[in-house]
C-alpha cells in the first residue's frame, strides 16, 4: 500500500530489510563495539573448500612458475655463478651417489596381543611363505638390476646426481616413466624400461577445482617445450616430487630459493674483489696539465692515452715520450 504524504509517494520497507536492520542494532548494543555477524556467503552453496587462494584460471598459464617471483632459470643460473653454493651441491651429490643402496623384504610387524605360539604357521602356510618369499628374491633382484641404470643410459650414482641437482637447485624432481628408446610414456599393460630424469623447469603442474593434483586418467603435468604444452602426463605417467612442499604454492621451495638474497651478497662481494684486483681502486698516477688547456683539450688527450694504452700490456711496458709543457 502507498501513502500520498505532502505531494509525494511512500513505498513500505521491507520486512526482511527491518529484521535485519534491528539484528544489527541489537549486536551492536549488546556488546559494546561487538564484532557483528560475519559476511553472508558469496559463493555458491555447493561450492568445496579449496586448499588455497589459486589465480582464476591456472592451468591456462603456460610458463611454469608464472605467479612466482623467481624463476627456474634464475634459480639454476645464481646456483652456477657463486662458487661456494656450487661447491656445497657438489659436496653433497658426491656425499649420496657413495651411499651403499640395496633392496630388501620388508617384514610385516607381528599383531599386537598375539604370542609366539600363535604366530607359528602350519605346514601349508610355510610353503606359502616359501614360495612367497622366492617371489620376493625374485623381484628383489630385478629391482637391483633395473636401478644399476635407472634409464639405461647412466649408472646409479650419475643418475642420482641429476636427481639431487634438481632436488637442490629447483626442487622440482621430475622422472618420466618410458618404455622404449624412443621415450614413449608408460601406459596400463606396458612395462617400464626407464626412469628419465626429465628437466624440471618444463613441467607446470595442472590442479583440479579443490587445488589438488588430478587423479589419473586426468592430466596431471603438462611438459612445456618451445613456449607451449608439448606433452601431458598423469600422476601415474610422471613422478614428480618436490622436496618441500607448502600448502599455498604450486611448486617447491629449493634450498638456493631460500638463500638467494645471501647469494646476491656473496656475488656483489666477490665482482668488487675482483675488481679491486684488476680495475683497482685508485690511479695509477694522476699528472697535471698546463693552465693554458681547456676542458676539452684535456678531454682529447685523455681519451688518445687510453686508446694507445688500451689492451696492450706491451706498449704499457715502454717508455713514451711526450712534448713538454713549454715546447711548441
Amino acid at each position: 500500500m502507498t501513502e500520498t504524504i505532502r505531494g509525494g509517494t511512500a513505498k513500505p520497507v521491507e520486512p526482511g530489510m527491518l529484521a535485519r536492520f534491528g539484528q544489527r542494532l541489537r549486536q551492536t548494543y549488546e556488546v559494546w563495539f561487538g564484532p557483528l555477524l560475519p559476511l553472508p556467503q558469496v559463493a555458491p552453496p555447493d561450492t568445496h573448500a579449496r586448499r588455497f587462494d589459486y589465480p582464476s584460471g591456472a592451468n591456462l598459464v603456460t610458463l611454469p612458475r608464472n605467479f612466482e617471483a623467481v624463476s627456474f632459470q634464475q634459480m639454476r643460473d645464481l646456483a652456477d655463478s657463486l662458487d661456494l653454493v656450487r661447491i656445497a651441491i657438489e659436496t653433497r651429490k658426491d656425499q649420496v651417489s657413495k651411499m651403499p643402496w640395496l633392496f630388501r623384504r620388508k617384514n610385516r610387524p607381528r599383531a599386537a596381543g598375539s604370542t609366539a605360539a600363535e604366530s607359528r604357521s602350519t605346514k601349508s602356510t610355510s610353503s606359502i611363505k616359501s614360495t612367497s618369499s622366492n617371489d620376493s628374491a625374485n623381484r628383489i633382484e630385478e629391482l637391483t638390476e633395473f636401478f644399476e641404470s635407472p634409464d639405461r643410459e647412466h649408472g646409479f650414482d650419475d643418475w642420482i646426481r641429476m636427481v639431487i641437482e634438481e632436488l637442490l637447485v629447483i626442487d622440482a624432481v621430475s622422472l618420466a616413466a618410458t618404455t622404449d628408446d624412443h621415450g614413449s610414456v608408460w601406459s596400463p599393460g606396458k612395462k617400464v624400461e626407464r626412469f628419465e630424469v626429465i628437466d624440471g623447469a618444463t613441467v607446470k603442474r595442472v590442479i583440479d577445482d579443490m587445488g589438488r593434483t588430478p587423479s589419473p586418467p586426468e592430466v596431471a603435468y603438462q611438459q612445456i617445450l618451445k613456449g607451449v604444452p608439448a606433452i601431458d602426463f598423469t600422476a601415474d605417467e610422471l613422478v614428480y616430487r618436490p622436496r618441500n612442499l607448502r600448502a599455498h604454492k604450486f611448486y617447491g621451495y629449493s634450498p638456493v630459493e631460500q638463500i638467494i638474497i645471501t647469494i646476491n651478497l656473496a656475488l656483489r662481494r666477490q665482482m668488487y674483489m675482483l675488481a679491486y684486483f684488476t680495475d683497482g681502486n685508485i690511479p695509477e698516477a694522476i699528472c697535471q696539465v698546463p693552465e693554458t688547456w681547456h676542458n676539452d683539450a684535456v678531454l682529447q688527450f685523455q681519451k688518445s692515452w687510453d686508446g694507445m694504452l688500451a689492451g696492450n700490456l706491451e706498449q704499457r711496458r715502454r717508455i713514451i715520450f711526450i712534448p713538454s709543457a713549454g715546447g711548441k
